[in-house]
């Protein structure tokens, strides 16, 4: 069990007990290849969002310069009475 040390008194070594685990069909391509589809799919939906956004931010431009020369041109109608 144990050794005798100075004075026949017994002492234990003590080491932690690690379950075992047996890592030979470990494979991490399968996990890698589902994060690469899943980054591609984000991806793309980053870029579809952004698109849209960009398009949206033109249209509006769009509608606002519109406005404006409406606008103009109502107060050049005024001026000109």
């Amino acid at each position: 069990m144990g050794a005798q040390g100075a004075g026949g008194s017994a002492w234990y070594c003590w080491r932690p007990m690690f379950p075992s685990v047996d890592l030979t069909n470990f494979d991490l391509a399968p996990a890698a290849k589902s994060l690469r589809e899943t980054g591609s799919a984000v991806r793309a939906t980053v870029v579809h969002v952004a698109s849209e956004a960009t398009y949206t931010a033109v249209g509006i431009s769009v509608l606002a310069y519109q406005r404006i020369q409406v606008q103009r041109r109502e107060i050049e109608r005024e001026l000109r009475r």
